[in-house]
């Protein structure tokens, strides 16, 4: 557990409505400077300023963490003491970072063996192989010879299905056709449980998106809807605490309803049969 000695919320990602600079003047250079940072875009020079700002910059890159919400979004920046920030990447990682305003929590995604060295993903590790080190070499600095990247071929092709089927379901729920959604979801379960170690938060969400978009379009028995419910509670509780909004009351909630459905399904299996 850390705690962030700097750090950059930005309120218009925590509403999830559109980013501007908004905020005090330190929270707007802030966010220029994270911004130029991440586009290279800024300029270097001699002055003391440009070399605060280099100085600045190179402990932004070596110890800070973008903070991310329950559901991955980004949300805002901080600035952690080293050995917060000192595990190793690796495109099967065995821990997660979980926030709590700027507090940092590891979850462990599996069982850790005494010795065992601490891996988290500092890309995302559904891309294919050619991307993830490609990213990695630009923002971090080193070629990843990770067990998966060393051993596995050329899976661009994997990846680009995924990353199409995602499309097509983020555009399908922007538009709220539902229906569309719910079969784009339904296609990227197994293209997900291939690119994804088991109990990664993406496979928990995509769980649970798929049993709300099950839910909206009334297509399947109450039991199916609440078995892959469960699949998401079973991931998410690997990668949440039990006291996050996800585990303690978004899913809950939703069981309740899908519950209710059960119940009614039942009592109507029941009064078919009377008859």
């Amino acid at each position: 557990v850390f705690h962030g000695t700097k750090s950059y919320l930005c309120p218009n990602c925590i509403s999830h409505t559109d980013c501007g600079l908004k905020g005090n003047s330190s929270q707007r250079l802030a966010t220029v400077l994270l911004r130029d940072y991440a586009s290279n875009a800024y300029i270097y020079d001699n002055t003391a300023v440009g070399n605060h700002c280099q100085r600045v910059l190179s402990k932004l890159r070596r110890y800070g963490h973008t903070i991310i919400d329950e559901e991955l979004r980004v949300i805002g920046y901080a600035l952690y003491e080293e050995k917060a920030t000192a595990a190793n990447h690796s495109c099967t990682p065995n821990i997660w970072p979980q926030f709590y305003g700027i507090r940092l929590v590891y979850r462990a995604l599996r069982e850790i063996k005494p010795n065992e060295e601490l891996c988290i993903e500092y890309v995302d590790s559904a891309l294919s192989k050619s991307a993830r080190r490609a990213l990695l070499c630009k923002g971090y600095d080193f070629f990843c010879i990770c067990p998966r990247c060393f051993c596995s071929s050329d899976d661009s092709d994997i990846a680009q299905q995924l990353n199409a089927a995602r499309n097509v379901a983020e555009c399908a729920i922007e538009a709220r056709d539902f229906d569309s959604a719910l079969s784009a979801t339904q296609r990227l379960t197994p293209l997900l449980q291939a690119r994804y170690i088991p109990f990664h938060p993406h496979i928990g969400l995509h769980f649970l998106r798929l049993a709300k978009l099950m839910l909206a379009t009334n297509y399947f028995p109450a039991h199916n809807i609440l078995a892959t419910l469960n699949l998401a509670l079973n991931s998410l509780s690997i990668s949440h605490h039990s006291s996050s909004h996800l585990l303690s009351h978004t899913i809950p909630e939703l069981k309740k309803e899908v519950l209710l459905l059960v119940a009614q399904e039942e009592e109507d299996c029941l009064d078919s049969d009377d008859r």
